[in-house]
């Protein structure tokens, strides 16, 4: 075998550590064709395109409620199929997943809409319905208002996440009076739990609920519907290794999960 190119081996290593071809060509100061061409030389003279099982790292950024509730056994499916997949898991808002991805902290973000900017391919998932919640025994209609829970304690998210801004404007809409909490938590299970104690009412997502949440809260749709859509988001400029490709794979079949029904 000739002697690798070292030029080469230092600008595989550094698009792997970027995670895309432009990224490492303004590293670099070169342009993204050159990049291609000495990835694909090295590729050419090593005799591999990572053609056996998936080989390398994925980067992915959600919030809480999806990394809690949805990814779990997709993550466990994927490691039992491919053992050689390194994937890390941050959280956060989906502002700042979205900087992460644009800035190539992170590979893929699993963030709500909406997603601004030219560079991203944006891919619409599924729809996360909210909730009403409130302790066992209580009496709610069969549909809840914003009026409704207006008259109860209400547990909510802490200010300044997206989740509250979604909340408070759907509370207030129709000229509702500003809500004032009894509580602010940062966590959908910690609200769960002091509405299960009897500590006030709450809106959730629904996917958040399990079996026995049901069996301990009176949980009733809303009216009107509040929900917010949840999207994958890249770089256009990815390169889709075949890491990323299957762990995209994976992430879409999420489109196809619905929640358990209320009745």
């Amino acid at each position: 075998m000739a002697t690798l190119n070292l030029d080469y081996l230092k600008t595989f290593a550094l698009v792997a550590e970027l995670g895309s071809f432009s990224a490492a060509a303004e590293r670099l100061g070169l342009t993204q064709p050159a990049i291609s061409l000495q990835v694909r030389a090295l590729e050419k003279q090593l005799g591999v395109r990572h053609s056996k099982g998936v080989l390398g790292r994925v980067r992915l950024g959600t919030g809480a409620t999806p990394c809690a509730f949805m990814l779990p056994p997709l993550l466990a499916d994927l490691n039992c199929r491919f053992p050689d997949l390194d994937i890390t898991v941050a959280t956060g808002n989906s502002a700042d997943i979205v900087r992460a991805v644009d800035d190539n902290l992170l590979d893929i973000g699993l963030v709500s809409l909406p997603v601004s900017g030219r560079m991203f391919e944006v891919t619409p998932l599924f729809d996360e319905r909210f909730v009403a919640i409130a302790p066992a025994e209580t009496s709610l209609p069969d549909t809840v208002t914003a009026e409704t829970l207006a008259q109860r304690p209400l547990i909510l998210y802490e200010p300044g996440a997206n989740t509250r801004r979604l909340t408070d404007e759907w509370l207030a809409a129709d000229g509702g009076t500003a809500v004032k909490p009894v509580m602010a938590l940062g966590s959908v299970a910690a609200i769960k739990e002091m509405v299960a104690v009897g500590l006030g009412a709450a809106l959730v997502p629904e996917i958040a609920l399990r079996a026995h949440d049901r069996e301990r809260l009176v949980v009733r749709p809303l009216s009107p519907p509040l929900s917010r859509r949840f999207a994958l988001v890249l770089r256009r400029d990815k390169r889709l290794d075949r890491a990323l490709r299957e762990t995209l794979a994976a992430l879409k079949t999420l489109a196809a999960l619905e929640p358990e029904p209320l009745i």
